[in-house]
């Protein structure tokens, strides 16, 4: 959706007008790698590269949103991670073994594996290969809240070691350090995006929609 009357101004904004210039005035702008992503006609095109993201923006953050058209989806193909080993958030692209695609979203506050665990939230709507979607996670009392072209969808939650899916405060706001890419993986060796990205938005208040 485009920011308008309904919706707070965006902390962190690129519509890839201009490279990965962040057009919210927060002065957040993004640093293209020297290859594997080209930005043209008001997209970014990945091939393997990325956007690196200021990680100060993410611990802000309690809406993350996306519109995205992926060429292909392997399980683990990182759409947006930022952090490192001790806290980080991963918005991923999962596949089953009935052709199917999803999103998930998986967050660990810091402590080691013992003390804080992995929560990690799934939509159960298919992701439409070579279709654009907008993909929206909000951190909201005190758990995760995924939308889907606006409209709110279904969710798993699924853990490790861990009952409830609360994330018993301790969310985006403790990834403070690390790095931040879109794109491709700052954390974990997994499969970089293959496809577009036309709009990334952060912003520091909980979204509706």
């Amino acid at each position: 959706a485009s920011e308008g009357d309904n919706l707070p101004l965006s902390m962190l904004h690129y519509n890839f007008d201009s490279a990965a210039k962040d057009v919210s005035g927060h002065g957040n702008t993004g640093i293209l790698s020297d290859s594997g992503v080209k930005v043209a006609g008001g997209q970014a095109d990945f091939t393997g590269g990325n956007v690196e993201v200021p990680i100060g923006a993410v611990s802000k953050a309690k809406t993350i949103s996306m519109l995205v058209r992926a060429n292909e989806m392997r399980n683990w193909t990182t759409l947006f991670e930022a952090g490192n080993s001790d806290s980080f958030v991963k918005i991923a692209g999962q596949s089953d073994d009935q052709g199917r695609y999803g999103i998930s979203l998986t967050v660990k506050g810091k402590g080691t594996a013992e003390e804080v665990k992995e929560v990690r939230v799934m939509g159960n709507k298919p992701l439409n290969i070579q279709e654009w979607t907008e993909i929206t996670f909000v951190q909201q009392d005190d758990g995760i809240v995924l939308y889907l072209n606006g409209e709110k969808a279904e969710t798993a939650v699924f853990f490790k070691e861990q009952q409830e899916g609360a994330l018993e405060g301790r969310g985006l706001q403790e990834i403070v350090s690390g790095a931040a890419r879109l794109g491709s993986g700052a954390v974990w060796p997994d499969p970089a995006m293959q496809g577009s990205v036309a709009d990334f938005r952060m912003y520091d208040q909980a979204l509706s929609a």
